[in-house]
């Protein structure tokens, strides 16, 4: 899911 969130823009993926 980490993916899908890097392609949004999101830096969130490395919480996840």
């Amino acid at each position: 899911m980490h993916k899908m969130l890097r392609a949004s823009g999101l830096v969130i993926d490395s919480a996840i």
